[in-house]
């Protein structure tokens, strides 16, 4: 599949949408199985098998941090503050304050959808990059929703917006999931404002993975507050566009959005319709890096499967 995009996408629009990638299933046989009939659990824990092997402290602080908030969000906390803990050790040799803040928003992830929402927010005093913090705060917005605080998780969200303000870069990236966070929280204006926000930035910075990014993520949101049928709407965008991307580790996490959105739908057997498609992918040739990404996205998803 590199360098072809996704040649012969079909897709099946509606709440029953099943998106299928063509391409050699070319996965190793130990993850064929979790693919071919896939779970939460099987998913997380291929994620973090991957994640164990990163070469490299940084990369690999990186990718069990994702792996972390992964296992946090579908209710594994113990394992979650274990990952997370691994994640601190492993990156205390990062020196650039950006890429430190990125770590730290996902350590802030992981702890507070675990329920250690006091030491989340303590996490976010240890950077001050404005991209991480707006992530950071907006992880403790959705895990203070979920855990029945929401007027601190509203606060949480406002400290976001603040910090997202001061972002000038990479924006098509963050604004996304700034959306979603939203869409955890249940405020619909947020929602509206930061998906139209985010594809607008998108559509000025010319990447065809941003656009992709901006209408899946949409689709995710819109699911969350309810509105199935924007929801929709923005999923068949979303699949449209998957045919201008290359790379096979954006193809594995915009397929997991798709789930995401369909799981958050209530479509659970339409979301792993689609995880089942990553197989399709040629898992096998990429880093373990890019494949702890691409199952931490697919369990994340499928964590919102009911």
């Amino acid at each position: 599949m590199k360098g072809n995009g996704v040649s012969g996408l079909w897709c099946a629009v509606g709440s029953a949408l099943l998106c299928l990638i063509s391409g050699p299933a070319s996965a190793a046989s130990h993850w064929t199985d979790c693919l071919v009939a896939p779970t939460y659990q099987c998913l997380v824990e291929h994620a973090a098998a991957e994640a164990g092997q990163v070469p490299g402290r940084a990369a690999r602080a990186y990718a069990v941090a994702l792996v972390a908030g992964a296992q946090a969000v579908g209710g594994r906390a113990e394992e979650a503050r274990g990952s997370a803990e691994d994640a601190i050790l492993l990156g205390s040799i990062i020196s650039d304050p950006a890429d430190y803040g990125f770590l730290v928003s996902q350590l802030t992830w992981a702890r507070a959808w675990a329920g250690d929402l006091d030491m989340a927010g303590d996490m976010l005093g240890w950077t001050s990059d404005p991209y991480a913090l707006a992530l950071g705060y907006a992880a403790l917005a959705e895990a203070q929703a979920h855990h029945g605080y929401p007027e601190y998780a509203e606060r949480s969200l406002r400290w976001a917006m603040e910090e997202a303000a001061n972002v000038k870069s990479d924006r098509g990236l963050l604004l996304p999931y700034l959306a979603i966070s939203h869409g955890y929280v249940g405020n619909a204006e947020g929602v509206h404002r930061l998906i139209a926000e985010a594809r607008n930035e998108a559509s000025s910075s010319g990447s065809a993975y941003e656009r992709a990014l901006a209408a899946a993520a949409g689709a995710v949101a819109e699911a969350m507050i309810g509105h199935v049928a924007d929801s929709d709407t923005m999923l068949s965008e979303a699949e449209a566009r998957l045919g201008e991307i290359e790379d096979e580790t954006d193809i594995g996490v915009l397929a997991s959005h798709l789930a995401w959105a369909l799981a958050e739908a209530g479509d659970a057997e339409g979301a792993r319709g689609v995880i089942k498609q990553i197989v399709q992918l040629e898992l096998a040739s990429l880093t373990y890096q890019r494949r702890a990404l691409i199952f931490s996205y697919a369990a994340l998803a499928l964590s919102r499967a009911k």
